[in-house]
């Protein structure tokens, strides 16, 4: 996985905000949280098509209305996902 940079001051914002109050669906919470996925930091290393890949509890997976809403709710912030 390619890991998107960030200026020092965008790293230290996004390591301490945890993305718990934006409204993600239960099952994209669970997955990203299964994964160690708990800042806006982490989950913007990430990419639309790797979030498909990343399996939660019982082998679930992200599916296109979680990856969705996860886009929407960080284009609420003018945050992205990595390209």
């Amino acid at each position: 996985m390619n890991k998107r940079s960030f200026t020092k001051e965008e790293l230290l914002i996004l390591k301490k905000n945890r993305f718990k109050k934006l409204d993600f669906t239960v099952r994209a919470l669970q997955v990203l949280e299964f994964n160690k996925i708990t800042t806006l930091g982490k989950l913007l290393q990430y990419s639309r098509e790797e979030l498909f890949e990343i399996r939660g509890l019982w082998r679930a997976k992200m599916n296109e209305s979680s990856v969705k809403d996860i886009e929407a709710e960080l284009a609420k912030i003018n945050l992205y996902l990595r390209k």
